[in-house]
């Protein structure tokens, strides 16, 4: 216990140095692809930690999206366009003459970040849509408690105690000869 404290201690320590440490710009993107690639890795989280995801009602979602699958595709893929598109820019400036082939090839280029960028807004989507489930779940399961307290007080010693409690209501002979007529 007194070692994982100490641990404790030693990682926030080294967690406020290099705050301390990191100037302003270490919060920034590099360039969109930085962007993008924080964004997919934030969205996988936001779906992976979704108890709705992991409920037998997604069971067949779930095998139709490996979702760790998905993210590795996503960041080789945005790499390897990054890697081209830096490759293509480098060769525009040493060799101004292929400009107009080089540009052509840049353009051809533009369908996969769009394709990239539809990928991660698929996983935005699913990640709304389990937000939106996992309240729903939250309610259902709330109304489950409620209903499971109701049938445990219905099943247990106070119903006899809550019969006996109830007021009597008087027959109609009792409140004949009880409240006067007026004739």
């Amino acid at each position: 216990m007194v070692r994982a404290h100490a641990r404790s201690r030693r990682g926030t320590r080294a967690a406020e140095v290099l705050a301390r440490q990191a100037s302003g710009e270490a919060d920034r993107f590099v360039d969109r692809y930085d962007t993008l690639l924080f964004l997919a890795g934030t969205l996988y989280d936001q779906i992976e930690s979704s108890p709705a995801w992991h409920s037998e009602h997604l069971a067949v979602q779930r095998s139709q999206l490996n979702l760790t699958d998905e993210l590795t595709q996503i960041a080789t893929d945005t790499i390897a366009l990054r890697g081209l598109l830096a490759e293509l820019e480098d060769a525009i400036s040493t060799a101004p003459a292929a400009r107009a082939g080089l540009e052509s090839r840049i353009a051809a280029l533009g369908p996969v970040w769009t394709q990239l960028l539809d990928r991660v807004a698929a996983l935005a989507r699913i990640g709304d849509l389990l937000g939106f489930a996992d309240g729903r779940m939250a309610i259902v399961e709330v109304a489950q408690r409620a209903a499971s307290l109701d049938e445990r007080i219905d099943d247990s010693s106070v119903a006899p105690v809550r019969e006996s409690c109830r007021p009597t209501t008087p027959t109609s002979s009792a409140t004949n000869s009880v409240v006067p007529r007026n004739r």
